[in-house]
């Protein structure tokens, strides 16, 4: 049952948050300004509202909850982008591999 869900987010949402992006551009150039304005507020609320609860939970600093508007302006459309990108690649069987990381230098271990 969990894989259906897991194509569905990762294949189909960034491709819905990409129509959601474009739908409001149209909107407010023809004019209709009020409810994107309500919509976006609606979810920058509930971000804010889920953002707090995690701090909250997690005992953190309240000031954190400042940063949550930027999931609905921004990373979330990072993230749908990269998806999409990996998606591509995939499905076009582009060459890809995990990155390793290269060590420069010497490392020294004091626990034995």
């Amino acid at each position: 049952m969990a894989f259906p869900f897991v194509l569905l987010t990762m294949a189909a949402l960034p491709f819905a948050g990409v129509a959601v992006w474009v739908s409001a551009f149209i909107s407010i150039y023809q004019g209709v300004y009020l409810p994107v304005l309500v919509m976006f507020s609606v979810f920058i609320f509930l971000q804010f509202l889920l953002s707090l609860l995690a701090v909250e939970i997690d005992e953190e600093e309240r000031r954190l909850v400042l940063y949550s508007p930027f999931f609905v302006f921004g990373y979330k459309h990072l993230i749908d982008f990269f998806l999409i990108k990996a998606l591509f690649d995939v499905l076009f069987k582009r060459e890809h591999s995990w990155t390793k990381v290269r060590r420069i230098g010497e490392t020294t271990s004091d626990h034995v």
